[in-house]
């Protein structure tokens, strides 16, 4: 352990880096989207703990844990407003949705978080929908561009600070 952290995650990208990835979003048992519509959402691939290193508050159901490994059921944890815009008024909690049409069971849903702006690129826009999933259940043997994390997010404990010491 290091002096002075109190924890650390590792991201894809780290919040305000100005660095995104979008995926389309296909939700199980709705309808396609209607030409014109956005069904876009930005994510994030993230270790266990990512949430609470960075400060964000879980609304309902839970974060990223030890427990989503390779071989357990692939999830995603949501923001708000993916909750309002994919699944309106219902508890998204158990619900599914997939990056492509014929994959829309890919992810459950185990935890909706509060909305925070991760991108830097529109600090006055509103804040769009959002997804993270489990570094432990990326896809290794598909695409490599989007799997690497490389972003490291540290929590200090009270008071400490990580200067380099003399």
């Amino acid at each position: 352990a290091l002096p002075g952290v109190a924890s650390v995650a590792v991201s894809l990208h780290s919040p305000q880096s100005g660095d995104r990835w979008g995926a389309r979003v296909f939700v199980d048992g709705a309808p396609p989207p209607s030409p014109g519509t956005s069904n876009v959402a930005l994510w994030n691939r993230v270790t266990a703990g990512y949430l609470d290193v960075v400060g964000s508050r879980m609304l309902k159901g839970r974060g990223i844990t030890d427990e989503d490994k390779a071989t357990s059921r692939q999830v995603a944890v949501i923001n708000a407003a993916f909750a309002k815009a994919y699944f309106g008024d219902q508890d998204p909690i158990g619900r599914h949705f997939g990056t492509e049409p014929q994959s829309s069971r890919q992810f459950e849903v185990v935890g909706v978080v509060e909305d925070a702006r991760y991108d830097a690129r529109d600090p006055a826009g509103p804040i769009p929908p959002f997804f993270l999933v489990p570094e432990a259940q990326a896809p290794y043997a598909q695409n490599l561009g989007s799997l690497f994390l490389h972003d490291i997010v540290v929590l200090t404990k009270p008071g400490a600070s990580l200067s380099r010491s003399e």
